[in-house]
């Protein structure tokens, strides 16, 4: 679709191989520690929500993800986007540009992640060039 600047997405923490409730208790006790020292957006989190797309199609290549790492990096991957960010954060919220290809199409562009009240991250994706299909 021509025009559209990007998408709107909600993500959640990834779990934990094997889906062990203790330990993803801990993780969760773990993230809210760090939200007094911290961002607690950093880390990886599984995008499980899309204005666009049902959670089937986010996960056409691979579960879709976004990773915010402590060192200022980071990239997404969903349908057939990729990207790899440069992010700046805060207690609980998280900024980005971001280059990376949507199937074979070089694009770029920045994004917003902020932590809401129910442990999952909000905010939009959007691009600067390229185009954008539905």
């Amino acid at each position: 679709m021509e025009g559209r600047t990007g998408w709107h997405i909600k993500y959640q923490p990834c779990p934990l191989p094997g889906g062990d409730d203790v330990a993803q208790e801990a993780l969760g006790q773990f993230v809210r520690s760090m939200t007094r020292r911290a961002s607690a957006v950093i880390g990886k989190w599984r995008i499980f929500e899309a204005d666009l797309w049902t959670a089937k199609d986010l996960d056409l290549v691979e579960p879709a993800y976004i990773r915010f790492d402590a060192d200022g990096g980071g990239e997404f991957k969903f349908i057939c986007v990729a990207g790899s960010m440069a992010c700046s954060f805060n207690r609980s919220s998280a900024g980005f540009t971001w280059e990376g290809f949507d199937e074979m199409d070089e694009t770029s562009g920045s994004g917003d992640a902020d932590l809401g009240d129910d442990g999952s991250l909000l905010g939009p994706v959007r691009r600067r060039l390229g185009r954008c299909r539905r």
